[in-house]
Order: C-alpha cells, then sequence, then structure tokens
C-alpha cells in the first residue's frame, strides 16, 4: 500500500510539471466546426420579396454572385451573366456591363436595380466597401463612384499602367503602377502621401494596402530583391523597410492592423509584428488561394495543390501564436472564403455554403 501512495505521489508530481513547463500540444484540436450547409443552387420562389432576412455573405466568380444569409441558411438572391455580359460584385453590390456598350448597371445585393453608369470605364470592386472605381481601359487612370452612381472624384490620370488599387471604411483609395509609383489619395480624391519604390532590379510596385485602423500604409514592389516598406500615413515617412526571400511575379496578399503587417510567403503567411520587429509564419502546404484575418491576429488561410488527377484544398486557421485550431482537406474546388470575424466562417464547396462556427472548446 505504501509503494502504491508512493508511487501516486510521484507520478502526481511529474503530471504537475509537466503541466506547467511543457506546452500542451493542442495543434491537432478543432475550434471550429461545420453548424450547417446549404446549395447555392436559387429557387426562383424563394425571391427577396418573400425572404425577411438580410444577406450577410456572398459568392463571386468570373459570370455569376450569389447572396445569402449564413444565420438561417437561405440564399436571398442569384445572378449569372448571359454570354457576352460581365461582371463585378462585393457585399454590398454588383455591377453588370457589356464591352460594346457604355452603360453600367448596378444593383443591390437583394438583386434590385439601384442606378445606371453612363461610361466607358470597367467597374471594379477593391474590397467590401461601399463605392467602386471606373478603370480606364488602358489602365492608366481611373475615378471613383458611389453605388448610386455619383462620381467621387474626377479622373486620376498617370503615366503608367495602375497595377494595384484598394480602398478603406474612410474612403481612401490607394494606387500603385509599373513604374513602382504609389499614391494615397483621401475620400475627397486630394494627393495625401506618395512614393516610389526603386530598389530591385526589376521595379514595379506589385501591392499597396491602407492599414485597417488608417495609420499605415505598406507597399510590397519590385524583384531580385522584392521589398516591403511600410508607412506612417500621418507623415508618409518610411518606418519599415526590408526585403524578403521571394519575388513572386504577381500580386501579393497583404494585411495590416494595428502592430502587425501580414504579407505572403513562400508556403506561408507571414506576420511582421512591428513593435517586437520580429517575424511570424503560418504553414500551409501547395499555393496559397486566399487568406482572411480577425483583429485578434488569428490567421486563416486556403491553399491547393495538384496530386496525381486531382487538385486538393486546405484549409489552415491559426492562432497569433501559431496553434492550429482548423485544419481541413477537401478534394472537390473550395472558394470564396468568407470574411472571419474569430467566430466564424465560411467558404463555398462546389455549390454549397459551409459555414464554420467556434466550439465550446
Amino acid at each position: 500500500m505504501k509503494k502504491f501512495i508512493l508511487m501516486f505521489l510521484f507520478l502526481s508530481l511529474m503530471i504537475s510539471i509537466y503541466s506547467f513547463l511543457i506546452p500542451v500540444r493542442i495543434h491537432d484540436a478543432d475550434y471550429f466546426e461545420i453548424r450547417r450547409a446549404f446549395s447555392v443552387v436559387f429557387d426562383n420562389d424563394n425571391t427577396v420579396d418573400r425572404y425577411t432576412g438580410t444577406p450577410n455573405g456572398y459568392y463571386f466568380t468570373d459570370n455569376s454572385v450569389g447572396y445569402f444569409n449564413t444565420d438561417d441558411g437561405q440564399m436571398v438572391w442569384q445572378y449569372t451573366c448571359p454570354t457576352g455580359e460581365y461582371l463585378t460584385a462585393n457585399m454590398y453590390a454588383y455591377v453588370t456591363y457589356r464591352e460594346d456598350k457604355t452603360s453600367k448597371f448596378v444593383f443591390s445585393n437583394a438583386g434590385r436595380s439601384i442606378c445606371s453608369v453612363a461610361t466607358t470605364k470597367i467597374p471594379y470592386f477593391a474590397d467590401d466597401l461601399p463605392y467602386f472605381y471606373g478603370l480606364q481601359p488602358d489602365g492608366f487612370g481611373f475615378c471613383k463612384y458611389s453605388l448610386n452612381g455619383e462620381r467621387l472624384f474626377d479622373d486620376k490620370n498617370g503615366s503608367s499602367m495602375i497595377t494595384t488599387i484598394g480602398g478603406n471604411a474612410e474612403g481612401w483609395t490607394i494606387v500603385s503602377d509599373m513604374s513602382g509609383n504609389t499614391t494615397v489619395y483621401s475620400a475627397a480624391g486630394d494627393v495625401v502621401q506618395g512614393t516610389d519604390s526603386h530598389y530591385s532590379t526589376i521595379n514595379f510596385a506589385k501591392t499597396s494596402i491602407l492599414s485597417h485602423d488608417n495609420e499605415r500604409f505598406a507597399i510590397c514592389s519590385g524583384m531580385q530583391p522584392e521589398v516591403m516598406e511600410i508607412f506612417s500615413l500621418k507623415t508618409g515617412t518610411q518606418q519599415y523597410k526590408f526585403e524578403t526571400v521571394t519575388n513572386f511575379p504577381h500580386v501579393v496578399m497583404m494585411y495590416m492592423d494595428k502592430d502587425n503587417f501580414y504579407y505572403e510567403g513562400d508556403g506561408s503567411v507571414n506576420r511582421f509584428n512591428m513593435k517586437k520587429n520580429k517575424t511570424y509564419k503560418f504553414g500551409f502546404s501547395g499555393q496559397m488561394c486566399d487568406a482572411k484575418f480577425d483583429r485578434q491576429g488569428n490567421v486563416l488561410i486556403l491553399s491547393s495543390e495538384s496530386k496525381a488527377d486531382n487538385d486538393i484544398y486546405y484549409l489552415n486557421l491559426y492562432s497569433p501564436t501559431g496553434v492550429k485550431y482548423y485544419y481541413r482537406e477537401f478534394n472537390m474546388p473550395v472558394d470564396n472564403l468568407g470574411p472571419f470575424d474569430g467566430d466564424s466562417f465560411y467558404f463555398r464547396l462546389n455549390n454549397n455554403i459551409v459555414v464554420c462556427e467556434k466550439t465550446s472548446v
């Protein structure tokens, strides 16, 4: 009996030491689970006039858009372009147009006609914001419209083709071009900041963003090397500049909020903490398709790769410290990764919307 008691005390002591001094590996535990899934096949009898809810999600492809409510799993509206028509969309609205016509038609996320805009410019939604841009067909200029078709500022023309354009909730706009120039405009269209990025063998500004808190802006430019720059939006002062180990020829995923700057790496999403001057990596398999972030620093990544005769899609959800909260593999197409608010997210799996929510763990 005495021997048993001593053994029990020894095991208890070892468990206590292990629990307090050694991190518990919980990356295989799912902190999110699928709560509902519903088809995007729209029932014509379920028109928005009969639906009393409000859309809080959408999907968007080259020729179709659909709006839905993730709470009750109901489609609100769906539209597919006929041959020869194009569209662009976000959470607020969608715009349809034809190349041989000058009018662009704006519709609400419930499918109701809002207005038509007489312009030859190509409509473009930079993000889920209540306005859209009109890009010149040659790519050398742009203007900005409200969803009611009001032109919010006059044409902004440059000497080089636009490579990226974005905005924020305050109505500010950031634009970069093939010459490496980046300009920030106020909501009224006034130039707030401007800079050029000429640090590489091949110079061009491939991506630029405004921070979520409207305090900074960031630029990814060039090849050999690829360079990241972070500036104060108020003063235009360069606060950080560093080279990456990648030389992507495409638009690079970036996001910035408060003291964290996220950017696409080779097989990872990298988080540069500006306070600590340190970079953290969140790995994934294949090529990155999309990424979403919440205000707490959690990272949701969609990636894919080809294996044998099939494409595999991966979903990884990381905590700010790199704990894997959720992981899934799919052997069918996954796209339209929805907003991530820390408690839920959604994605389109074939012709279904899948909603994942945080568990009680």
